[in-house]
């Protein structure tokens, strides 16, 4: 980082800040292999994964955060 410009971010932290670096698209290398996997989803499977999402779901505390 010596003798450059980067754009930044700060954000709250366990009593203090921590900053975060921002990089451009070029700056990234890319992973081959690397993200989600391509998958099919049975409609079976579907069925059976939808009410447990649902029940898992609730609305954002952001007060329960434990710091």
């Amino acid at each position: 980082m010596h003798n450059r410009e980067y754009t930044v971010f700060l954000r709250p932290h366990v009593g203090g800040l921590m900053l975060h670096t921002m990089y451009y698209e070029e700056e990234v290398r890319k992973v081959e292999g690397f993200g989600a996997p391509e998958v099919e989803l049975k409609e079976a499977e579907v069925k059976v994964g939808a009410p447990v999402d649902r029940g898992l779901a609730t609305d954002w505390e952001p007060e329960k955060i434990s710091r």
